[in-house]
């Protein structure tokens, strides 16, 4: 027998498939990691996420209803000030990843 183009394809395809759903799946778990290593700092560090964030607003002078998210930016240096070293890419995956909304700041709801 003989093997169309569209057979060969799709059976040279499925491996394709394969690696990429188990790269998608090893992201996602890595992102979950450091998600759960924040939360760790989070609570060690400053008990709550509302404490960070009302310590952020003092530190800012802001207004009581001030400081109600975190920019890319603020983010990058609450990694730092917890301790967390991220590169480039994963700072972007976790935030993209938090910013459910896509709103492009990470509100304390979200975190």
């Amino acid at each position: 027998g003989t093997v169309s183009m569209h057979e060969l394809f799709r059976v040279l395809e499925l491996p394709m498939q394969e690696a990429k759903l188990r790269e998608d799946q090893r992201l996602k778990n890595e992102v979950n990691r450091i998600y759960e290593q924040i939360a760790n700092c989070i609570r060690n560090q400053f008990g709550t996420i509302h404490n960070y964030f009302e310590k952020e607003r003092l530190k800012q002078g802001a207004a009581p209803e001030g400081l109600k998210d975190l920019s890319r930016a603020k983010f990058g240096q609450l990694m730092r000030t917890l301790g967390i070293e991220l590169d480039a890419t994963r700072t972007q995956r976790v935030f993209s990843d938090i910013d459910k909304n896509g709103s492009g700041s990470v509100s304390m709801q979200e975190l």
